[in-house]
């Protein structure tokens, strides 16, 4: 199967594939390691943003947070998680 790829801004390469339907959300998450990083975080968000909309994907919402990746405490990302709607 052939997929398109594109290459980003920032030098990433991502595969472009069809959208499957399902039932339930569509929800992005964005995080980063430090309150000093809001900037990078608001940039993100607006990332995911319109990533989803280029591919035709409707957000239900987006979810930030703050925290460190070098463990597992990330609240809002585990209350993702464990929300199946």
């Amino acid at each position: 199967m052939l997929v398109p790829i594109v290459k980003t801004a920032t030098g990433r390469y991502l595969a472009l594939t069809e959208v499957a339907v399902r039932e339930g959300r569509t929800v992005g998450y964005c995080r980063v390691t430090g309150a000093d990083q809001q900037a990078d975080l608001e940039c993100q968000v607006g990332r995911v943003k319109l990533g989803a909309l280029e591919r035709g994907l409707r957000l239900d919402a987006v979810v930030s947070e703050v925290g460190s990746g070098l463990n597992a405490r990330r609240a809002k990302f585990s209350r993702l998680l464990a929300d199946r709607r």
